[in-house]
């Protein structure tokens, strides 16, 4: 009899405590769902996935989250074919500008670069006048020494035409 009361008893409030739990894991969905459809305007320079809103902080680093650009003309990438090998740019704007830490990463006026979170500086044109006499495909100005030998870099020279100019006998 007593197992009979007890099985009974645990029924009971498996049936009404199953409900209020499902009410409340509901509760908390609704909840996440609407924080992620609210438009996140800052994320982390250095860790882009973290994102917030003004005044916040990454968990990950402590770094304040800075602004974000919204992509140009509404357009998203998500999509795009080319996107992930980076063969367009959204806006008709020329990278003017380099990190000085990261010069792969590139941008115009007033960017900063998405990995050390430093602004872009103006590029500067390549003037590769000198090469390294072992390794010729190492180049750049002078005063600068190769990397792979050490070997202070010597002026490039014109290239000589391959044929000889006199035919000569030895």
């Amino acid at each position: 009899m007593k197992t009979l009361i007890s099985l009974i008893l645990s029924a009971f409030i498996l049936v009404s405590v199953v409900p209020a739990v499902s009410a409340h894991e509901h509760s908390q969905e609704q909840k996440h769902a609407q924080h992620h459809e609210m438009k996140a305007d800052h994320a982390c320079p250095m860790h882009p996935e973290v994102t917030g809103e003004k005044g916040d902080t990454c968990p990950k680093c402590g770094m304040n989250l800075t602004a974000v650009k919204s992509a140009s003309n509404g357009q998203s990438c998500d999509n795009c074919p080319h996107h992930k090998d980076g063969a367009h740019k959204h806006g008709a704007t020329a990278d003017t500008h380099a990190c000085p830490m990261n010069p792969a990463i590139t941008g115009s006026e007033g960017d900063t670069c998405p990995k050390c979170g430093m602004n872009l500086e103006p590029m500067q044109a390549k003037a590769d006048t000198h090469a390294c006499p072992m390794n010729s495909k190492i180049t750049g100005k002078e005063g600068d020494t190769c990397p792979k030998c050490g070997m202070n870099l010597k002026p490039i020279q014109a290239k000589a035409d391959t044929k000889p100019a006199v035919k000569h006998k030895h």
